[in-house]
């Protein structure tokens, strides 16, 4: 069964093509504050790097975590190789969930909310990453400006 612990005992790894996800962390960061490598690892699959490399990689940071620990690792792209090296982390650890759609709203509500245990997380991100789009002409419009 999937552990259901508290924000406090999450970590994060953020898996991106190139360096996305490092540069994603640094612009959080710069917003929320800076984020302990005890907390959120950002991992790049960049040229030369193929999905079993990859899997190895995130699998090391998942160990380096401990079974002990909820793991949540927000991807890139969905069927691209960071999420697919992901997946396997996911079917291959009970304390591990994957969420892809890794954007600056998602990211700064994963480091802000710390009450949620991982279900309850991952499911609020979701949200955050459904509503982080927005059409600014029909918002102006209906908000009288911003």
């Amino acid at each position: 069964e999937r552990k259901k612990w508290f924000m406090t005992d999450i970590a994060f790894i953020l898996a991106s093509h190139g360096y996305f996800a490092q540069e994603a962390l640094k612009s959080a960061e710069m917003i929320v504050g800076e984020q302990s490598k005890n907390k959120v690892r950002a991992l790049s699959m960049t040229l030369g790097i193929d999905l079993n490399q990859f899997k190895e990689k995130i699998q090391k940071v998942v160990d380096e975590f401990g079974v002990e620990r909820n793991i949540l690792i927000l991807t890139d792209l969905m069927g691209g190789t960071p999420n697919n090296a992901s997946v396997y982390s996911l079917i291959s650890n009970n304390n591990v969930q994957v969420i892809s759609g890794l954007n600056l709203p998602v990211l700064i509500e994963a480091f802000t909310n710390e009450h949620m245990n991982l279900n309850e997380l991952k499911e609020h991100l979701i949200e955050v990453g459904k509503s982080s789009f927005i059409d600014m002409e029909k918002y102006i419009n209906k908000n009288g400006g911003m």
